[in-house]
């Protein structure tokens, strides 16, 4: 009897503390619209997600009850406890109050932006090691053509991420159209929120030689000030790669939370007959502050659309995706072994991503950014297609 009674407790243990999934949507309060990349962490651990493009989230807890810290900037905060599973957690957010500039003397934007760029000068040299979950996917009109995930280990600097070595990758790729498989090394490099080679952006010495600044409005977050500064280009002709569009800075102590705009002058090139016309490149980075305070990635969007031509004659219409998040894990990734982030020879570094062998205990026991719909229809249509190559487990 002793013994039964030691195993039912032990059994009565092992259920109490299994892992518990929870799913569910962040909305704005006031549109109902559902809020991409907002964070989505356990209060007291390192663990924690962000939510995909459609709002929505998955989180897996060891124990019940527990309190989830969810924020999104220019939005209320809030703390909510979760006792039972629910497959369909609907959590909303407030949007703080904005409010427009007040007319100044002077540039107050400039000044903002000069006090930055001083901030950013003693802190740019520095190398962070996050632990990164890599998704890409590539559409020709609506129909996919390639889609890959990938956990990296990996260096990133103010300048994007510059170091990188693959832990563990999945890809599914049409043996037939064109795809973006081969950009992944553009879309690390543009993970900063300073100019690199590739890359002309408002943060350098002189932020006013080739850059225009505006205040587009403030509100308040974590009891500071934020300023949404929009960067415009003297030059509209600039014939170099450039960033366009917003910084939101900390008006207290000139962190640079996020930066959302597109690419000026991005080029891409196309062999054989065809040529490449680049419609539109938007980019979306957000940091955060680390333990010691410094600003680090947290997550970059960058989708690239394009028109693939023979002549005059348009034939594809092609749009690439690509989103990094910097996973929190109680340790920081492995350092060894990683190889520099270059732009030579772009589709033999891709082929790195390809030669990893399919670990499926891998991906069960490493979070995933939950997919959108879009994206999970994307994965179906590529392992019905007869001709597919890849290593995505089916089942």
């Amino acid at each position: 009897m002793k013994h039964l009674i030691a195993i039912l407790l032990f059994i009565g243990l092992a259920i109490g503390t299994r892992a518990q999934q929870l799913t569910g949507v962040i909305k704005d309060v006031s549109t109902n619209q559902p809020l991409p990349f907002v964070s989505v962490g356990i209060k007291g651990t390192p663990h924690g997600t962000v939510t995909n493009e459609q709002g929505g989230f998955v989180l897996t807890a060891s124990a019940l009850p527990i309190t989830l810290v969810i924020s999104h900037l220019g939005y209320q905060a809030i703390e909510q406890t979760i006792s039972n599973i629910n497959q369909n957690l609907s959590i909303s957010l407030t949007p703080q109050s904005t409010q427009l500039p007040e007319v100044t003397v002077g540039n107050p934007a400039l000044s903002i932006m000069q006090s930055t760029v001083a901030k950013v000068a003693k802190t740019v040299r520095n190398e962070y090691f996050p632990k990164v979950f890599f998704r890409r996917l590539t559409l020709e009109g609506d129909k996919p053509t390639f889609f890959a995930e990938s956990f990296l280990d990996a260096q990133w600097q103010a300048w994007g991420l510059t170091k990188y070595k693959i832990s563990n990758s999945r890809y599914l790729q049409s043996d037939n159209g064109v795809n973006y498989n081969n950009i992944a090394m553009f879309n690390m490099l543009c993970s900063g929120y300073v100019g690199n080679s590739l890359l002309v952006s408002p943060i350098f010495h002189k932020p006013d030689s080739l850059y225009k600044f505006s205040i587009k409005e403030t509100f308040k977050a974590n009891g500071h000030e934020i300023a949404v500064i929009k960067c415009e280009l003297k030059d509209q002709d600039f014939a170099h790669t450039a960033f366009e569009g917003d910084y939101y800075i900390d008006t207290e102590n000139y962190n640079i939370l996020k930066t959302d705009g597109t690419i000026h002058h991005f080029m891409m090139t196309a062999s054989g007959p065809f040529n490449l016309k680049v419609k539109d490149v938007r980019l979306i980075t957000q940091y955060k502050l680390d333990a010691d305070s410094n600003m680090v990635l947290d997550y970059s969007n960058f989708t690239l659309k394009s028109t693939l031509k023979a002549g005059f004659v348009g034939l594809k219409q092609l749009t690439y995706s690509g989103q990094i998040f910097a996973l929190d894990y109680p340790q920081s990734a492995n350092k060894t072994g990683l190889a520099d982030v270059t732009l030579d020879k772009l589709q033999k570094e891709e082929e790195k991503f390809k030669s990893v062998a399919y670990d499926p205990g891998y991906w069960k026991n490493n979070p995933v950014i939950k997919r959108t719909s879009d994206e999970d229809t994307a994965v179906t249509q590529l392992e019905q297609l007869k001709k597919v190559k890849g290593n995505i487990d089916k089942q």
